[in-house]
C-alpha cells in the first residue's frame, strides 16, 4: 500500500528540563516554536487532535550560571513522523542564581472616587509577599503593589487583585514569582459630610 506523505506544521509550547535547584533563567524564549514534520496523512489527524503529542524542549541538565546557546529538541509520541525543522532552532538564555525577597504589599489606587466620597482604611488579606526569581531582577524590585481601580466608585469595594512587582521607575518587572499572586482588598468608600446625592 502507498502511504501519502506531506508536511505538517505545528506551534508547540516549550518545556524546560533539567534546570538545577537554585538557578533561574532569563531571556525571552519563543513560547510556541514552529515544528515542521513529514508524516503520512493518516497520522495528521492524530497529531492535530491530540494536544501534547509533539514536545519541544530545552535540556538544561549540567548547566550552571552563565550564557548559553541551546538547541531545541523534539519528541513526537506517534510514528512514523520525521521532524524536518524547528523554527527558531536555537535560543540564547542566561542562567543566574535564584534570589528571594520578602516585602510589604502596598495598595496602589488608580483614579478618584465619585465627587462627595472618600476612601477609608483598606484591609488586605495578606500584608507581605515573597518574591523569587533571577538575582538581577529581584534586585530591581522597589515595591510590590496591589493595584485597585477606584475611579468613580460610590460604594465600598471587595476585590481580588493580582500583585505586581515594580522597579524604581514604577515599571512592572516580569519573570518573577510572587507568593501570594493574588490578594483580596476590602476598601471602605464613605460619603463626605456636606455632600448629598441627588438623582
Amino acid at each position: 500500500a502507498i502511504r501519502l506523505m506531506g508536511l505538517l506544521l505545528a506551534a508547540v509550547a516549550v518545556e524546560i528540563l533539567g534546570l538545577a535547584p537554585g538557578i533561574s533563567m532569563t531571556g525571552k524564549i519563543p513560547e510556541t516554536p514552529t515544528v515542521t514534520m513529514t508524516a503520512p496523512k493518516s497520522i495528521w489527524t492524530t497529531i492535530s487532535s491530540t494536544p501534547g503529542i509533539v514536545h519541544v524542549y530545552l535540556d538544561l541538565s549540567d548547566k550552571t550560571t552563565g550564557t548559553y546557546e541551546i538547541k531545541f529538541k523534539t519528541q513526537v509520541d506517534v510514528r512514523p513522523v520525521k521532524v524536518e525543522s524547528v523554527n527558531p532552532a536555537w535560543v540564547d538564555i542566561y542562567l543566574e542564581k535564584t534570589a528571594t525577597l520578602q516585602d510589604a504589599i502596598v495598595l496602589s489606587t488608580q483614579g478618584e472616587p465619585a465627587v462627595g466620597y472618600s476612601l477609608g482604611v483598606p484591609e488586605l488579606s495578606e500584608t507581605s509577599v515573597t518574591v523569587t526569581g533571577p538575582e538581577s531582577l529581584v534586585a530591581q524590585v522597589a515595591q510590590v503593589v496591589a493595584p485597585l481601580n477606584v475611579e468613580g466608585v460610590l460604594q465600598s469595594l471587595t476585590n481580588q487583585v493580582r500583585l505586581q512587582a515594580l522597579d524604581a521607575n514604577g515599571l512592572v518587572i516580569s519573570d518573577l514569582s510572587l507568593s501570594p499572586e493574588l490578594v483580596t482588598v476590602s476598601l471602605p468608600v464613605e460619603p463626605q459630610s456636606g455632600y448629598r446625592n441627588l438623582a
